[in-house]
C-alpha cells in the first residue's frame, strides 16, 4: 500500500492561515534599576500585602504568577490574586479569570467563568472579551458564535485589547476583511505583534486592502524579531518560497526552528516534513517524528496525517498498523486529503482491523479528489474498473453525505 507525498505546506505560497496570539504583551524598554531598591520594593510591598492591601496582593500575586522579580509560583500567585479579588480589585478578578480559563495544565472553566463575571459585573471591558472566548469555543458553556463576536464588540469599543485582537481574527474568518484591517491597522502601530502578524497576512493576500507582499514581510520580520512564534513561521516562508524576498533555505529553517521552538504548530509540522525528507537539513525520521508529534498535539491535520503515515511504514518508530489508522482517522474525518487518501486504500485492500470494502474506499478517494488530490482520482478511476455503476453511485452519495467529524464507515449500510 503507497499514498504518494503531496505539498507538505498544504496550502500555496500565498495563502497561509492567519494565526492571532489572544493578546501580545508590550513592555517598555527601561534602565536597569539597583538590586536593592528593588529588593526594598518587595518586601515593602509584600509588607502591604500581608497588611491586607488589595492593591499590594495584586502585585505581589502578579510578580509570583509571571516570575517578575521574583521565583515564579503559580500557587502563591493564585493565593495572593484570589485574596485580592475576593476583596473586590478588578484586576485581580480579571487575572483569576484568565489564569483558571488559559492554564495550560489545568484549567477550570467553572472557576474561571465566576471570576470573569465577578469582574463584568465591576464594569471589566477585559473580563467581557473572555467570556466571549469561552463561548467561542465551548469552554464550560455551550458554543454560542454569534453571542462571542457581540461580546468581542462589546469589549473592543471599550478599549480592551484583547477584545479588539479576537473581534479582529472573527472579522477575518468571516471574510470582513476591510474592517479587520482597519482594526489591525491601528493595533499594529500601537506594537502588538498578532495585530502586525495580522495585517502582514492582509497584505501579503490581498483580503480588505491592496496586496502588498513588501509591507507583509515587514510586518511578519517586526513580529517575529519580538519574539511571535506565528510571525517567525510566516516570515520562513516567504523566505523559502521566495516570496518578495530572495529564497533562503537556511534562513527558512532557521525561523521555522525558532517558530517551531515557539510552540507554531506548522512549523512544527513543517520541521518534521524537512527531517523526513532532507530538504534543507540531513533526513532524520525520529527528529521528523518528533515534530510532527508535537504538531498533531495541536491539532495540526497534516502532522496528524504524517504519524499515521510514519506508524504505516516505520519511519523513525516501530511499524504499528492500529496506531497508523488511528492517526489517519483522526486526521481524515476531519478533512485532512492526504490521511483520506490513506483511508481509501485501507479499505480498497484491506489493513489492520479493516475489512476490504470497495464503495467506502472509493468515497475516500472521492473525498481526498475534491480537496485536489489527483493521485486519488487516479485510484478512484482505477477502482471504479472493478465495481458497477450502481455500486459506484453508491459510494458518490456516501461522500456527498459526509461532513467534518464523520467517519464513512459509521454512515454507511450495506
Amino acid at each position: 500500500m503507497h499514498v504518494k507525498h503531496h505539498n507538505p505546506h498544504g496550502l500555496s505560497a500565498k495563502i497561509i492561515s492567519t494565526l492571532f496570539v489572544l493578546f501580545s504583551c508590550i513592555t517598555p524598554s527601561r534602565a536597569a534599576e539597583n538590586p536593592l531598591n528593588q529588593q526594598t520594593q518587595w518586601h515593602l510591598m509584600l509588607k502591604s500585602a500581608i497588611a491586607g492591601d488589595s492593591g499590594a496582593q495584586l502585585q505581589v500575586g502578579k510578580s509570583y504568577l509571571f516570575g517578575n522579580g521574583v521565583s515564579k509560583d503559580e500557587d502563591a500567585g493564585v493565593e495572593w490574586l484570589t485574596k485580592s479579588a475576593t476583596k473586590g480589585n478588578i484586576h485581580a478578578q480579571e487575572l483569576l479569570g484568565e489564569h483558571y480559563l488559559l492554564d495550560d495544565y489545568n484549567p477550570d472553566y467553572l472557576l474561571a467563568r465566576d471570576w470573569i463575571y465577578n469582574a463584568i459585573e465591576r464594569g471589566s471591558a477585559y473580563a467581557k472579551a473572555d467570556l466571549g472566548y469561552m463561548y467561542e469555543y465551548g469552554l464550560g458553556v455551550e458554543i454560542n458564535t454569534q453571542l462571542a463576536f457581540a461580546l468581542y464588540q462589546a469589549a473592543a469599543e471599550k478599549g480592551a485589547i484583547n477584545g479588539q485582537l479576537r473581534l479582529a481574527r472573527m472579522l477575518v474568518a468571516k471574510k470582513e476583511y476591510q474592517q479587520a484591517a482597519k482594526l489591525l491597522q491601528v493595533l499594529a502601530g500601537a506594537g502588538y505583534t498578532s495585530a502586525q502578524n495580522g495585517l502582514g497576512v492582509l497584505y501579503l493576500n490581498g483580503w480588505g486592502i491592496k496586496e502588498n507582499v513588501h509591507e507583509a514581510n515587514e510586518l511578519f520580520k517586526l513580529a517575529a524579531e519580538q519574539g511571535m512564534a506565528a510571525a517567525q513561521t510566516n516570515l520562513a516562508e516567504s523566505y523559502y518560497f521566495g516570496r518578495g524576498i530572495t529564497t533562503d533555505t537556511k534562513e527558512a529553517y532557521r525561523l521555522y526552528q525558532l517558530g517551531a521552538e515557539g510552540g507554531d504548530p506548522h512549523a512544527q509540522q513543517i520541521l518534521g516534513w524537512m527531517y523526513s525528507s532532507g530538504r534543507g537539513v540531513k533526513t532524520d525520521l525520529q527528529l521528523a517524528f518528533k515534530w510532527y508529534a508535537m504538531a498533531a498535539a495541536q491539532n495540526d491535520l497534516k502532522a496528524q496525517a504524517s504519524i499515521g503515515e510514519a506508524y504505516f511504514y516505520g519511519h523513525g518508530v516501530p511499524v504499528n498498523p492500529e496506531l497508523a489508522l488511528k492517526w489517519l482517522k483522526k486526521a481524515g474525518v476531519k478533512g485532512q486529503p492526504d490521511a483520506q487518501e490513506f483511508l481509501g486504500v485501507a479499505y480498497r485492500d484491506g489493513y489492520a482491523s479493516i475489512k476490504t470494502n470497495k464503495i467506502i474506499a472509493y468515497a475516500w478517494f472521492d473525498l481526498a479528489f475534491r480537496k485536489g488530490q489527483q493521485s486519488a482520482a487516479r485510484s478512484r478511476a482505477d477502482l471504479a474498473h472493478s465495481m458497477t455503476m450502481a455500486e459506484q453511485d453508491t459510494a458518490y452519495q456516501l461522500a456527498s453525505q459526509w461532513k467534518a467529524g464523520m467517519d464513512l464507515a459509521d454512515i454507511y449500510s450495506e
